[in-house]
């Protein structure tokens, strides 16, 4: 009962991890799904989506930035940035 008292913490630390990894991945396809979708070719701009802030700033000669900011299922801060040209 002591081991599985011990166990049971680290079990629910892995299981938040594993949640919030793909939560990223999901942030991600979302990220890159802007990138295409709306923020090529426009003025920087910031949107909400669900629990997500994705935001872009021109960095360069024809460069963007695209960010997305969230709070993971684990209480973290994750910041993920994709670069591209217009």
């Amino acid at each position: 009962m002591l081991f599985s008292a011990s166990i049971l913490p680290l079990l629910i630390q892995v299981l938040e991890e594993r949640s919030t990894i793909n939560e990223e991945e999901q942030v991600l396809l979302l990220l890159e799904e802007s990138v295409h979708r709306d923020f090529v070719g426009s003025t920087e701009m910031v949107q909400e989506h669900d629990h997500v802030r994705i935001s872009n700033k021109i960095v360069g000669d024809n460069l963007y930035e695209v960010c997305a900011s969230w709070t993971g299922r684990n209480g973290r801060d994750y910041e993920r940035c994709l670069y591209t040209s217009y």
